[in-house]
């Protein structure tokens, strides 16, 4: 039977992997967004069958709120809509929105 790993064992992967993740991170310059479609760095408003909207800005892992509407460009609903443009159609919550406006986010 092996032990499990005490805690201060796995300080130093862990150390190596948020350093590693450190080393990937880019600021966004909202002035250098593409906002002709759904990107990391937009705030996309969608428009519901019956006039509601919903809205999500794209950003990274560590930026995410889901409950304020800011997503991490890795999560399931983020890269679904990767790529959209306005005019697009989109399920979300077993209803069809329409891509309404892409903006860079504020």
């Amino acid at each position: 039977n092996k032990t499990p790993p005490q805690p201060h064992e796995s300080l130093p992967a862990r150390a190596a992997g948020l350093h590693r993740d450190l080393g990937r991170a880019r600021p966004i310059d909202a002035a250098k967004v593409d906002a002709t479609a759904v990107r990391v760095g937009t705030r996309v408003r969608l428009a519901g069958p019956s006039g509601e909207e919903r809205a999500f800005t794209l950003l990274g892992p560590w930026d995410s709120q889901p409950e304020q509407g800011i997503l991490s460009h890795e999560s399931e609903l983020a890269t679904s809509l990767l790529g959209k443009e306005v005019g697009d159609s989109f399920g979300l919550e077993g209803k069809t929105y329409r891509v309404a406006a892409i903006e860079p986010f504020r």
